[in-house]
């Protein structure tokens, strides 16, 4: 009975093992549109990811606009493709003095990519219910306020393309990090719904799912402790891959680096295995 079990367990991880690998063959792909001359929105553009994507942009010929609740006062000044505009994507009076002054640039744009975030580092029984909130609110509301508002303006455009960007820790989150991994687990099941959903009501917008592992940024400033098993991402070649994609109208979920794409499975196994997958990363000595 015991082998049996364990059998069944091994059994059920390769099939998982090989559905996460070979996934990558379901990223649809359609003939792109010219997009140069174009412009995309960018959440929390005055962040790593979303100053790397801003840059990458830029050099595709984009036009960018960037909202974000504040500005660094060396944020891209002079540069004529990047409008920053200061919008608190919680608050839908903030998000709609984004779309009112979208109307005074003439600008329809093609794309949305939600990369604004939080992440407070706290136990979660440390952690006050306003915390969890914040998070909750800038990371998942703040994502669907600008989504939903947005929406019908992003469908002015041809093939439009929405962006979300979740995490390695919304499939397995770890000590220390709770409100950011409850956050962008919410994100991911957003995103899921928004996919069904469109695809209910035959809407000709695209979506993409990116899930990412840790690069090194403020929000994070920790390296990982196994760099061999999980690597510290580049925000420069993430954000070059995001907009290669979205120049060249692809669209599906992506993981990087590799080991992302099989922390799904790690919530299939059983709870020796996860102990021991968490005990070899180090995942949850980061944050403690």
């Amino acid at each position: 009975m015991g082998l049996c079990f364990k059998t069944t367990h091994l059994l059920s991880f390769f099939i998982l093992f090989v559905i996460a690998f070979y996934s990558r063959r379901f990223v649809r792909k359609t003939n792109p549109p010219n997009r140069q001359g174009g412009s995309i929105v960018i959440t929390g553009g005055n962040g790593v990811l979303g100053r790397s994507l801003i840059t990458q942009a830029i050099r595709f010929g984009l036009l960018v606009i960037s909202l974000d609740v504040e500005y660094s006062p060396n944020f891209f000044q002079e540069v004529p493709y990047v409008i920053p505009i200061v919008c608190d994507i919680t608050e839908e009076e903030s998000v709609n003095s984004f779309l009112k002054k979208l109307e005074t640039i003439h600008a329809k744009p093609f794309a949305l990519i939600n990369t604004g975030a939080i992440a407070p580092k706290n136990k979660l029984l440390d952690m006050s219910s306003k915390q969890l909130a914040r998070c909750i609110h800038v990371n998942t509301i703040g994502q669907f306020n600008v989504t939903k508002m947005f929406y019908s303006s992003l469908l002015l455009s041809v093939e439009p393309h929405i962006i979300n960007v979740t995490s390695a820790l919304a499939y397995f989150s770890a000590s220390g990090v709770a409100a950011y991994s409850c956050s962008k687990a919410a994100l991911l099941s957003l995103h899921e719904t928004l996919e069904v959903e469109t695809k209910q009501m035959h809407a000709p917008v695209k979506l993409s799912l990116y899930s990412l592992g840790q690069f090194k940024s403020t929000m994070f400033d920790k390296d990982t402790p196994n760099k061999i098993l999980a690597p510290l991402l580049n925000s420069n070649d993430v954000a070059h891959i995001i907009l290669r994609n979205l120049m060249n109208n692809q669209s599906g979920r992506f993981y990087y680096p590799l080991y992302v794409r099989f922390m799904p499975l790690l919530r299939f196994m059983p709870s020796e295995i996860q102990r021991i997958a968490r005990w070899f990363s180090g995942m949850d000595e980061i944050y403690s």
